[in-house]
């Protein structure tokens, strides 16, 4: 009996190592292919995270309504916008104020170009500039505004609202002008302006930075009617405000009559201080000697205890 339980014990034994060998052979391959996957799906899993980070960053904008759409594209401007203002935040327009501005009838801003137009007794006001005009444009990028009357037929010389402009206390009245309000240098047309005692106007103007003005066929006269019966004609002139006016061939007509009393160069000054200068003669008619300029000529400062006045008079009879 004991025999025989020795001889079942010891066949069990063997069966169970014989099995054992035999799942062994048979899982080998199973546990190879997982370990093999395991390791394969490790090193996918690396490209596949950086994929992810990938759609972080970059987003899928089909995916969006047109209102998430608009509301993204907003936003990424606001971004993009504040990145170029601190990369180009060195560069400026020179603007270094606010523009004010007004009009009675309209405002039209093309976005296209960047220019603004008022329409209607606009007004622009800048620093120490002002601007009042029946039609005023501005373009955004170069500062440049431009003004000009409109034609009316009612309206004295046939054009209303004509530019008037006023920079550092100086008026100016045009027929149309441009400046840059940035540089403060200008081109007039028709301009006319009050220089001291007497009115200076010109056919075409310009001002530099400095405010001197250069004028191109003028006119000078002490006589405040808008014809004047007098004045010197002035084919060109460096008016310099508050100081004087320095002028090329220049020759006197009265009553629209050229006179045959022309100078190479002249100036006024416009100083209120102790200077020479000319004496604008007076201006009437005679029933014998017909029409007249007296008093008129040219008066020398020598020194604070000397000077000189040279006075005379014309008259078209003799």
């Amino acid at each position: 009996m004991k025999a025989k339980i020795l001889i079942f014990i010891f066949t069990f034994v063997i069966a169970f190592a014989m099995a054992s060998s035999v799942v062994s052979s048979l899982l080998l391959p199973f546990i190879n292919a997982v370990s093999e996957s395991n390791v394969t799906g490790a090193k996918r899993l690396k490209p596949l995270q950086e994929s992810a980070d990938t759609v972080q960053t970059t987003i899928d904008t089909t995916q969006m309504d047109s209102l998430q759409l608009a509301i993204y594209k907003h936003n990424k401007a606001i971004d993009d916008s504040i990145r170029v203002d601190s990369i180009m935040k060195s560069k400026s327009n020179g603007i270094e104020a606010p523009v004010t501005y007004s009009a009675d009838d309209s405002l039209v801003y093309d976005a296209k170009t960047r220019v603004a137009h008022l329409y209607g007794s606009a007004k622009m006001n800048y620093q120490n500039m002002k601007l009042s005009s029946d039609n005023v444009s501005m373009n955004l990028d170069s500062n440049l505004v431009r003004a000009n009357g409109t034609t009316d037929s009612t309206a004295e010389g046939g054009i209303k609202g004509k530019p008037e402009f006023t920079l550092s206390g100086q008026e100016y009245t045009s027929d149309s002008m441009a400046f840059n309000i940035k540089s403060k240098r200008g081109m007039i047309k028709g301009v006319y302006t009050a220089q001291d005692d007497g009115f200076l106007t010109g056919e075409r103007a310009k001002r530099d930075s400095s405010g001197v003005v250069y004028i191109q066929h003028g006119r000078y006269t002490t006589c405040d009617k808008p014809h004047p019966d007098f004045y010197i004609a002035l084919s060109r002139a460096k008016v310099r405000p508050g100081k004087d006016v320095v002028f090329g061939p220049a020759y006197l007509v009265v009553a629209d009559v050229p006179l045959p009393l022309a100078i190479p160069y002249g100036f006024f000054p416009f100083s209120k201080k102790y200077s020479s200068g000319f004496i604008m003669p007076s201006y009437g008619e005679e029933n014998d000697r017909g029409f007249y300029l007296r008093d008129g000529g040219y008066y020398f400062a020598i020194s604070d205890k000397w000077d000189l006045k040279l006075l005379g008079e014309i008259y078209t009879r003799g």
